[in-house]
């Protein structure tokens, strides 16, 4: 274990000396790896029976006591030739404890070898040696700190995305440019099986959600108001002519009213059910143009209205969840520049984290 320590000190250009009680802190820290591996099931019998050495995937999978206090085994695996086999063997007496304890010395020896691993992190220098100087598991809690400050990078960058999607939206209803269908392709499954962008509150995707847009009706309400906004412009146009003509057949044929007329229809069921008579003032093919086009451009005007609403709400939602993950990544990198000089006692400069970690140290991360 001295030469860990030593590769330690060495990762970092550093002695004994710099960090008083390095080497009780290491003790205590690792003193347990000083004790032999406890051994496995397959071990004892390697070691009672030794042609088994030779023998891969080796399988215990079946064990008998016998009446001289022995066990009787079952040993299956891979032969040198590579065929498959088993065989019975014995356990003495006197070894059957030691069998018996090698199958139960499974956590002890996960525990020394995740202490081995722990070790050889910090005499790589993966981990800062003094931060054995510190209280508290300081690997545990950087790992911690990374998995947060990761989480909030990428909840971050969805929200980025997403808050780019919004402005794909509102950019339709202000100048009615479709969004594309490979465009439409990037928008994830919000509100039904349809796309589009639903509340980060709304937990069921399938849900259909009061405040969620969807871009079919976004592209459906730009292709009404690209349809009215020039057809009602022209019947204006149309009209305001017509109304400039002096009194006339002309004038009377483009927006003067007709004879009214009347019709039945149908009202009520059962013994209420009776005949109803309705009338009417017609008017001219012009004017009932100018109507439809007003009522459809007034329509799709206030769809549009009610989706850059929605949409504006969506953005202030996104833009406060956007902040709050920054703020979780600008706190975790903070923590973990603190964690970094935790247990350095402060008497020289502190070592810069090592540019050159190689890859057989990321899984420290």
């Amino acid at each position: 274990m001295t030469k860990l320590l030593d590769a330690a000190l060495a990762a970092y250009q550093l002695t004994r000396e710099d960090l008083p009680g390095i080497e009780d802190a290491w003790a205590r820290e690792f003193g347990d790896l000083d004790k032999p591996m406890p051994e496995t099931a397959r071990d004892v019998i390697v070691r009672l029976h030794p042609k088994f050495a030779s023998w891969t995937e080796l399988n215990l999978d079946d064990f008998t006591p016998q009446p001289d206090g022995g066990l009787a085994v079952r040993v299956l695996g891979q032969r040198a030739d590579g065929l498959e086999d088993y065989e019975w063997v014995s356990v003495a007496g006197e070894d059957v404890v030691a069998f018996l304890m090698a199958r139960e010395s499974y956590e002890e020896r996960t525990r020394l070898l995740r202490l081995q691993h722990c070790a050889e992190a910090y005499s790589t220098g993966a981990h800062p040696i003094w931060w054995l100087l510190a209280s508290g598991n300081v690997p545990q809690r950087r790992r911690g700190m990374i998995h947060e400050r990761d989480a909030a990078v990428a909840q971050a960058a969805r929200l980025t995305e997403r808050a780019a999607r919004i402005d794909a939206l509102q950019h339709t209803l202000e100048t009615r440019t479709l969004i594309s269908d490979a465009a439409e392709g990037q928008f994830p499954f919000a509100v039904g099986y349809a796309r589009g962008i639903a509340p980060l509150s709304c937990d069921e995707k399938h849900r259909v959600h009061e405040r969620a847009v969807r871009v079919d009706t976004v592209n459906d309400i730009a292709r009404d108001l690209t349809k009215y906004i020039p057809l009602l412009a022209q019947l204006q146009n149309a009209l305001d002519a017509a109304h400039a003509l002096p009194d006339g057949a002309l004038r009377e044929f483009l927006i003067g009213e007709r004879d009214p007329k009347t019709y039945s229809a149908t009202e009520g069921t059962g013994r209420r059910k009776r005949q109803v008579k309705h009338s009417y003032v017609p008017v001219s093919d012009l004017v009932r143009e100018h109507r439809n086009a007003s009522d459809g451009h007034a329509r799709a005007n206030a769809r549009a209205e009610e989706m850059l609403e929605r949409l504006g709400w969506l953005r202030t939602e996104n833009d406060a969840a956007l902040t709050e993950a920054e703020e979780r990544q600008l706190s975790a990198t903070a923590e973990l520049a603190w964690i970094w000089g935790a247990g350095w006692p402060g008497e020289h400069e502190l070592p810069a984290p090592r540019q050159n970690a190689s890859a057989e140290e990321a899984w420290n991360d």
